[in-house]
């Protein structure tokens, strides 16, 4: 039963990312399919910080989800191909766009049956 919630959590995400990827510049876009690689990565995290705050703490906030997801969205992010070539000069904002990035996806997990 988990992995099908899991799979079935995935295949939400690659089709949520299937139909925004037609909006992004065509620079982000990538034949292989990255940015859709890149996001399901994301919810993977999102899933995984939540198991695992949970399973230390049961009565875990969704703030305390948050602070363990985002350090692994921002590396997600980091290495991500709209990162290539770029240095991130403000760590602070850089961190609260992937503490945004980690909050977002988690609400489109959080949407959906």
């Amino acid at each position: 039963m988990f992995l099908k919630t899991i799979g079935s959590i995935v295949l939400k995400i690659t089709t949520f990312a299937i139909g925004i990827q037609q909006f992004l510049p065509a620079k982000l876009q990538t034949s292989e399919g990255k940015f859709i690689s890149e996001l399901q990565q994301i919810g993977g995290v999102i899933i995984t910080a939540e198991g695992m705050v949970t399973a230390i703490s049961p009565n875990a906030s969704g703030e305390d989800k948050l602070n363990a997801a985002t350090p692994y969205v921002a590396n997600i992010v980091h290495q991500s191909e709209a990162m290539l070539g770029k240095k991130v000069k403000n760590e602070a904002i850089f961190i609260r766009g992937c503490r945004s990035i980690a909050s977002g996806v988690a609400d489109i997990l959080n949407s959906v049956e």
